[in-house]
């Protein structure tokens, strides 16, 4: 389960990248488009600008000239900055409704040439921000005409500001505008959208490249993870063969009289092959939890024949060390629960084991009690030491097979990283939870939660 959350986790990260590269593409697509619009707008504005000066119409001179000025910085920013920006757009879409709007209402208003604007307005907005923008202008554009229309139904319209006589000719060239800002629009759209699709169909391309090295990257971790799970259940059976005879052997000497240095060898080759017997049965256990091979088996069991039997595991150890095993389970002795008690001991004896390992001159303490919430039971353990903690670096590490707080060749503790890694899998077939955090003090305390 632990593999397959960091699997989804960096499934996620690079679907996240995928729509971030496609949202960077629509990015430059609408930079093109804006550059584009506030190109002809400061065009357009000057030219109304400078027919205006012609005309000696100062209010539409102003008007045009103050949004060309300010069309032409929105230009320049945005041409000199390579990472898209959204306001530049913003200001341009804005710009477009003052000039159609000073058009307008300068010209006679909408049964005279200043209308001609008004189709122009919601199709930009629709290019540079998107549909609801464009329903936004859209509305805008069919109130003013709406109003205008009023105004100049009941004589209450104000009266075109430019002279008879240049009225056609003023006429030619906003139609002129408008037709041009259509066809650069729709010619930008074409160009663009073709850009848009070129670099798509090359980003596709990496991306099929990318999920077929991924592909066959994962076919060979698991086919490589497949390969070390078969060999390290062959050899552990192939080990714990010729080891049984040996320890046998070990025993039958230990019957023997023996000289005294020959009673200790016996007793340090016993005591070396039962160590390595441990881990070799504990490195099988794990290639069959690997393998799914573990069975669940839940029945009523005594909690308090649960600890004992985890102190009785312990108590030759740690009657030959300076450290203190100390279990606290009085709330709840005499309590029955129906669990898989052989996997919870195994659980537990592999985390006291680590424990005391790390634990130099200190106290290790099991507490053990029932919790229940919403109607369901958990068995709660907290295995709590006194040895050297965790480095918080390594913190998300802990669990996983084959690793220690010091995997160095010179390392002060022993052990190939298997215990923990079985604890955690267990843990998950028993469908429950395990975690460590470091003490204030010194040491580490694991927590266990099992629903029983």
């Amino acid at each position: 389960m632990k593999k397959i959350s960091s699997e989804n986790s960096e499934i996620n990260s690079v679907v996240d990248g995928q729509f971030g590269a496609l949202d960077e593409i629509g990015l430059r697509k609408t930079r093109r488009y804006t550059l584009m619009t506030l190109g002809v707008m400061i065009l357009a504005a000057m030219l109304v600008s400078v027919i205006a000066f012609m005309q000696g119409l100062l209010i539409r001179q102003v008007v045009n000239t103050t949004v060309a000025l300010v069309m032409l910085i929105c230009f320049c920013i945005l041409y000199k900055n390579s990472a898209p920006l959204k306001w530049p757009t913003v200001v341009a879409v804005f710009g477009v409704h003052v000039i159609v709007t000073s058009g307008l209402v300068t010209n006679g208003g909408i049964a005279f040439y200043g209308a001609a604007m008004l189709p122009v307005v919601p199709m930009i907005s629709a290019l540079l921000l998107g549909v609801r923008v464009a329903a936004f202008s859209f509305g805008y554009v069919l109130l003013i005409s709406l109003v205008s229309t009023g105004l100049q139904v009941y004589g209450f319209h104000p009266a075109n500001i430019t002279a008879q006589a240049n009225q056609p000719m003023l006429a030619l060239v906003l139609t002129c505008i408008s037709i041009v800002v259509a066809f650069l629009a729709f010619n930008s759209l074409l160009i663009s959208s073709r850009l848009s699709e070129k670099e798509v169909g090359a980003y596709t391309r990496k991306l099929e490249v990318e999920m077929c090295a991924r592909t066959e990257a994962e076919w060979r971790a698991q086919e490589a993870a497949a390969a070390k799970n078969n060999f390290l259940a062959a050899i552990s059976h192939e080990l714990r063969t010729p080891l049984n005879s040996i320890i046998g052997f070990t025993r039958v000497l230990e019957a023997v009289d023996l000289p005294d240095r020959g009673k200790a060898c016996t007793v340090q080759i016993g005591h070396s092959s039962e160590e390595l017997l441990k881990k070799i049965n504990d490195l099988l256990e794990f290639t069959e939890i690997v393998f799914d091979r573990v069975e669940i088996s839940r029945a009523s069991i005594v909690v308090d024949d649960l600890f004992m039997a985890i102190e009785s595991s312990f108590s030759k150890r740690v009657a030959v060390t300076e450290n203190f095993l100390d279990f606290e389970y009085e709330l709840i002795k005499g309590q029955a629960v129906v669990t898989d008690g052989e996997k919870i001991k195994k659980i537990i004896d592999n985390i006291v084991d680590n424990a005391l390992k790390y634990t130099q001159k200190g106290s290790v303490l099991v507490t053990g009690r029932i919790h229940k919430h919403e109607g369901k039971s958990y068995f709660l353990c907290d295995i709590k030491d006194e040895g050297i903690g965790i480095d918080e670096t390594k913190m998300d590490q802990i669990f996983t097979v084959f690793t220690q707080q010091d995997m160095s060749i010179s390392r002060a503790y022993e052990g190939i990283g298997l215990g923990l890694a079985s604890s955690y899998n267990l843990t998950l077939l028993l469908e429950g939870n395990l975690s460590v955090k470091n003490n204030d003090d010194k040491g580490c305390t694991f927590s266990l939660k099992i629903p029983v």
